[in-house]
């Protein structure tokens, strides 16, 4: 689905910057409070989605997340640590382009395992980097 900035910022609730508050609210999701980083994230998500929809540039595709976040059952949380989630990993990685980057709004600081993760991505020649803002994102994404 191709969405309009006007949409984008309409879906994820806010003023000017989308992901200001606590609730955001995705058409066919649940409706649910989100820490306002999940907003911060879903936003620079729906943006790479669209350019690449509309520009057909790599730079934009392949962008995963790897879901290592969240409150599970005991159970859950042990099948997923014997299957290799680690916790830490950054965000969004881009394989082929080599990005690793940490998602974290002004104020919030990076985990010790974030730390170490983000280190390693960069000793193996990644662009590692903790990202506060979503016009450093998309500097980063258009410079690659």
């Amino acid at each position: 689905m191709i969405l309009e900035d006007k949409e984008v910022h309409m879906y994820l609730h806010g003023s000017h910057v989308p992901w200001c508050s606590h609730k955001v609210q995705i058409p066919g999701l649940v409706k649910r409070n989100w820490h306002k980083e999940v907003g911060f994230q879903i936003y620079c998500v729906t943006w790479l989605r669209k350019q690449f929809l509309l520009k057909r540039d790599p730079r934009y595709a392949h962008w995963v997340h790897v879901p290592n976040e969240g409150l599970r059952s005991p159970n859950t949380a042990l099948i997923l640590k014997l299957m290799g989630m680690e916790g830490g990993i950054p965000d969004l990685l881009q394989f082929e382009l080599k990005y690793a980057l940490e998602l974290k709004l002004e104020g919030e600081s990076i985990s010790p395992k974030q730390r170490k993760w983000l280190a390693y991505f960069k000793a193996i020649g990644y662009h590692s980097e903790v990202v506060r803002s979503f016009e450093r994102f998309r500097e980063i994404v258009e410079a690659s």
